[in-house]
């Protein structure tokens, strides 16, 4: 019994453990609508502003670039790493 109790809890670990972390995709366009009394959502599930608007339409909702993306570094510059003379 004990050997079982330690081989799942093992298992277990390993399972939580070996996980990785979702990545969520930023798309370039957002359809805005207006849901109930006065709140928003925001959708951002468009690659083209044409499929953004063609979702819009039907919901009283307008297309806006992703304002995320403004902030976003696609390729940021790796730190340069500087090397420090050895005293002798």
């Amino acid at each position: 019994m004990r050997n079982l109790t330690l081989a799942l809890l093992t298992l277990t670990g390993l399972l939580v453990f070996s996980q990785q972390k979702a990545q969520a995709t930023e798309y370039p366009y957002c359809n805005h609508h207006v849901i109930g009394w006065g709140g928003m959502l925001e959708d951002c599930l468009y690659t083209t502003m044409e499929q953004c608007r063609a979702a819009a339409s039907g919901l009283n909702g307008w297309c806006e670039p992703n304002w995320r993306l403004q902030f976003k570094n696609p390729d940021p510059e790796p730190a340069k790493r500087t090397r420090s003379r050895r005293q002798s």
